[in-house]
């Protein structure tokens, strides 16, 4: 396993008949792997381990998202932890007895990684003093990309996992003119009155941004504002900007596959809320602020900090019938031709071929060609990439 700070080895426990073990399918694989410990490694081991995320509030790094990536396997090390169980085994002969005076409120705690200090402040009771830990690790592989802090430039690069829906939305014009085409049917009547239904089709894209630090997500613990600041509105820059993986080249061409300007809507999000195993004290410089935050409760007495899984939900939509040549400008700065749902269908095609133009919401609209701002389009623009920028603000 890799970047650990505690000493293991590959080894048996009472009860285990063999230190590792598989189940593989075509639908995935789990390994199990059991290792033995010292017993007050233990602290320190678990988050290691399977990994966690906080937001530094030290000095240059302050407000940066930061995640240690749940352990490797060592033979596989695609295969990431994702659960542990711990058994005891041999004692060194003594019992800690835990005979705490101080009151359960008190404030004066000190934290140590050692599993016998500072237990519980207030609690009377007796704990075996184990010598040893045995855990037994599983490990999967994870159904997103992994990757380290200095590998990526903005979060969706890592912990995203992402499905699709298609469906087709039919928008309706009504009192359109239809006329029939055989020469039967037109010595009735030519022409008919009727609504026209267009059929437009519409692709949900559902993306769920895993183990998101709730300090990251929740300005002051109370509002998610780099959500607020961008649902409901469609993409100003070609979004993602920068290539996740091989999933985001076209294998054919060898070019970056992204959504055009315009053509993602963002819709409400969903907050999923998490726990996790985050160390404390020597594990992490200046660990107790940066997972708290300056002042920030104390988790032996309230609990870790949260992790949130993120579902966020864009609907893609691109009609290609268009030669509009009109611009956006955006409160950001950007520009670029108006495409995707600031666009609306004429009731037939021009004599090039064309449906699907711009509108200006208001009266007098400039002449063509024109940059518009986006206040007068039926969407508002936002630069997506700001939602995953690894840095708070």
């Amino acid at each position: 396993m890799d970047r650990v700070t505690f000493q293991w080895s590959e080894s048996l426990s009472a009860g285990v008949r063999q230190p590792t073990s598989a189940s593989i399918t075509n639908n995935g694989r789990v390994e199990h792997l059991t290792i033995k410990i010292k017993w007050t490694d233990l602290r320190i081991a678990i988050p290691q381990i399977l990994g966690y995320s906080y937001l530094s509030a030290n000095g240059i790094t302050a407000g940066t998202f930061s995640r240690k990536t749940p352990a490797k396997h060592p033979l596989y090390p695609w295969m990431r932890a994702t659960g542990v169980t711990v058994n005891s085994e041999v004692t060194n002969g003594t019992t800690y007895p835990i005979a705490y005076t101080s009151p359960p409120d008190a404030t004066t705690v000190t934290h140590a990684n050692d599993l016998t200090s500072n237990v519980n402040v207030g609690a009377r009771g007796t704990l075996g003093k184990w010598k040893y830990a045995y855990l037994t690790i599983q490990f999967e592989i994870l159904p997103y990309l992994v990757a380290e802090d200095n590998s990526i430039t903005y979060e969706y690069q890592r912990y995203v996992s992402k499905t699709m829906e298609i469906s087709v939305e039919a928008m309706n014009r009504r009192g359109e003119i239809y006329e029939f085409i055989w020469p039967a049917a037109r010595s009735v009547t030519p022409t008919f009155a009727g609504d026209i239904i267009v059929k437009i089709p519409k692709i949900l894209h559902r993306w769920i941004w895993h183990d998101v630090p709730a300090a990251f997500i929740l300005e002051g613990g109370l509002k998610a504002k780099k959500f607020e600041d961008c649902v409901g509105k469609v993409n100003s820059t070609g979004f993602p900007s920068i290539v996740i993986g091989i999933g985001e080249i076209n294998v054919v061409t060898g070019r970056a596959v992204y959504f055009a300007p315009g053509t993602l809507l963002m819709l409400p999000p969903k907050f999923i809320p998490k726990m996790q195993h985050t160390p404390y004290g020597t594990m992490v410089s200046s660990a107790n602020t940066d997972l708290l935050g300056a002042g920030g409760i104390d988790p032996y007495k309230y609990g870790y900090p949260l992790n949130y899984d993120v579902e966020i939900n864009f609907v893609e939509f691109n009609p290609t019938l268009t030669n509009d040549q009109t611009r956006f400008t955006d409160d950001y700065g950007n520009t670029d031709l108006i495409r995707g749902h600031n666009l609306v269908p004429l009731p037939t095609l021009t004599p090039a071929g064309y449906r699907w133009f711009s509108a200006y919401r208001g009266t007098n609209p400039p002449a063509p060609p024109a940059t518009i701002p986006d206040n007068y389009l039926i969407y508002k623009y936002y630069p997506f990439e700001n939602v995953f920028t690894n840095v708070l603000s």
